[in-house]
């Protein structure tokens, strides 16, 4: 982090601080050589270099190394940076990150059939590539679709195909204020889905049910 404004001289500003809205007082963008990086003011006053926000549901693998500089004494005595020196491995640390969407409010449910949505739609294969890990025991597919904008409340996801069969259930419970549930689209007979158009019906608690449709192109 770099000083700009010492946010802690003014308790106004110490408060919005601490809640990152410093950028409008004094925590201006950095322009690198990899191009204009963000910044906020953190707890300690100083407004400190952020990375860009995730898109929702995108998988996202964070890595944080550290570095240090080879020093060299120079002219007067004092050392001075002269290369890098040693780092960490980013692969020694991954985090898997998959950001969720923010649950819709009770006051927002008259709006929920143009709130709630499916990514990718339709779900092609070209789709849902930026969507794929690596199979596994507990996904066993490797792709998946998200629901997001669930309402906020414990309910469930019924998918149909359109003639009517239900493909799968898929309770949700939204009450921490995460509103998305994702799907490996496999059936409930643990079969995966093929090419059509599929209808999707939320309901929840206190909640009028939405029904909607997303297309999966295999």
């Amino acid at each position: 982090p770099f000083k700009v404004r010492d946010c802690r001289s003014n308790p106004d500003d110490a408060r919005d601080c601490v809640v990152g809205r410093c950028n409008s007082g004094g925590c201006p963008t950095v322009r690198t050589r990899h191009g204009v990086v963000g910044t906020r003011c953190n707890a300690r006053g100083e407004c400190q270099e952020t990375t860009p926000g995730p898109h929702k549901g995108a998988h996202v693998f964070y890595s944080v190394t550290a570095t240090d500089h080879k020093l060299e004494r120079g002219p007067g005595g004092r050392f001075e940076p002269i290369a890098a020196g040693l780092a960490g491995s980013p692969s020694s640390n991954f985090v898997y990150v998959n950001p969720p969407s923010a649950a819709l409010e009770p006051v927002e449910y008259a709006d929920a059939g143009d709130q709630i949505y499916v990514v990718p739609n339709p779900a092609t294969r070209l789709a849902l590539r930026d969507w794929q890990l690596d199979p596994n025991n507990e996904d066993p597919t490797g792709v998946k679709v998200e629901f997001h904008r669930l309402p906020r409340a414990r309910g469930k996801i019924s998918v149909f195909s359109l003639a009517g069969d239900l493909i799968v259930e898929l309770p949700f419970d939204a009450r921490d204020g995460l509103g998305s549930r994702s799907w490996d689209l496999v059936t409930r007979n643990g079969q995966e889905i093929t090419s059509g158009v599929y209808l999707y019906v939320v309901e929840a608690d206190d909640f009028e049910r939405v029904v909607n449709k997303f297309v999966v192109i295999r």
